[in-house]
């Protein structure tokens, strides 16, 4: 058996389409109707983007697109991008799969790139008069399935909902300041704790976590932005909570989360998980007068919530950072114990 790669249309207007890459060969996205992958929205220039593929190895370059080429949630010039990854142009995101096919079978279309195609969108449901419309993809369906059909557009905020395991958090986040999403990110982790995110216009400008009434913003959004499981959704705007306004660009806040995501990770060795049950070592053997006031405080914490997520909600104004690292230290000099 041998492999062949394809891109997976995982979020956005395409959202279910499939598109098999060639053995070899290039590849032009964009919004020009005579390239191989169409796609048809403001965002995208009219040939962003190359993908060069020899066997498993893919390079996507940027055509001095206006908007630029993200994979892995990170702008590119020119990168390497292996199966698993994801690439965001426009409002779509791309997954790069490989499917095994049995080996000498013919590929589809000229030099195994498939031909584009017109999909019509689902009649309109409820009876709300809006009539179809008919998009330009060239998503062909993989053998044995269609492709979903793009979702009609009727004006009103699109749902948009799906698995972090599948698109995490900051794709969907750059996906919808790209398109200037406008509504409340419901996001559920996979330890059933839920946040609220409010999105105007593409950016995040406040976000809570239930059952921490006094926790920040900015410290919520860094948080869930390490939320590796669970759910989103996309819901219909509603009224912004006053106060705690965030105004930031959406781009500096995912750096900021991002790197002390890396940093989080840099201590995991050492750090149990969010969920993982803290105590205090009994009998206590190193003085409490060695530790200085506010690690005192942040010890009276793991005694009285027991878990690092909540203890993290009892220090609105630390990083998530600086509170796993005192904990991290209270671990190694003895004074508090982990178990699952």
């Amino acid at each position: 058996m041998a492999r062949s790669l394809k891109l997976r249309f995982v979020a956005g207007k395409y959202e279910g389409g499939e598109f098999r890459l060639p053995a070899e060969g290039e590849v032009l996205i964009g919004r020009g109707a005579e390239l191989p992958v169409v796609l048809a929205e403001d965002m995208v220039s009219r040939k962003h983007a190359r993908l060069t593929i020899k066997g498993e190895q893919i390079r996507i370059e940027d055509l001095g697109s206006t908007n630029g080429t993200f994979v892995n949630g990170e702008r590119v010039k020119a990168a390497d991008v292996k199966v698993g990854d994801r690439i965001l142009i426009g409002t779509s995101i791309m997954k790069v799969l490989a499917t095994e096919v049995p080996d000498g079978r013919p590929q589809r279309g000229s030099g195994g790139i498939p031909t584009a195609r017109s999909v019509p969108t689902r009649p309109s449901v409820g009876g709300s008069g809006a009539p179809p419309v008919t998009t330009h993809m060239t998503a062909p369906p993989v053998d044995g399935m269609e492709p979903r059909e793009p979702r009609q557009s009727t004006g009103s905020v699109k749902t948009v909902a799906g698995s972090i395991e599948e698109i995490p958090l900051p794709d969907i986040l750059q996906l919808f300041a790209a398109s200037r999403k406008t509504g409340l990110l419901v996001v559920k982790s996979g330890g059933a704790r839920r946040a609220n995110l409010y999105i105007e216009n593409g950016q995040v400008v406040h976000a809570r976590l239930e059952g921490s009434a006094e926790s920040r913003s900015r410290k919520t959004l860094l948080r869930v932005l390490r939320w590796k499981s669970g759910t989103f959704e996309l819901r219909p705007s509603k009224s912004v909570p006053e106060g705690d306004r965030l105004d930031e660009p959406m781009e500096h806040l995912l750096m900021d989360g991002l790197r002390e995501l890396d940093e989080i990770e840099r201590l995991r060795p050492d750090l149990p998980d969010d969920e993982a049950t803290l105590t205090l070592v009994r009998p206590l053997a190193p003085k409490l007068r060695d530790l200085l006031p506010s690690t005192l405080d942040l010890l009276q914490a793991v005694h009285n919530e027991g878990q690092l997520a909540r203890v993290m909600d009892v220090f609105p104004d630390m990083t998530d950072l600086d509170v796993a690292m005192e904990i991290v230290l209270l671990i190694q000099k003895g004074y508090v114990s982990v178990s699952k």
